[in-house]
């Protein structure tokens, strides 16, 4: 088994044990296939210099944004940063 595949397994399994089945976000993730996004940006990337965030992960992060009421990416990182401190991310 490659490492990658055993990383893979391992933050499966820890995935299943810490997220809640009736999760919001596990159920948007379950449900959705964000892949489209990819497709629909890729004309806005260009294929020169550095490789840009990719275009899913945004998409992401905004909608956890708009249904968290975040208003901005840096309230978004303090707001995952405090849930962290007290111990709701773990």
């Amino acid at each position: 088994m490659w490492e990658g595949e055993e990383q893979k397994s391992f933050l499966g399994d820890l995935y299943e044990k810490m997220i809640p089945k009736d999760d919001l976000y596990r159920k948007i993730l379950e449900s959705v296939s964000f892949s489209f996004v990819n497709e629909l940006a890729k004309p806005f990337y260009s294929e020169l210099g550095a490789e840009g965030c990719p275009p899913e992960k945004l998409f992401k992060m905004l909608l956890v944004m708009y249904l968290q009421n975040v208003s901005s990416e840096r309230a978004l990182e303090e707001e995952v940063i405090n849930q962290w401190e007290e111990g709701l991310l773990s």
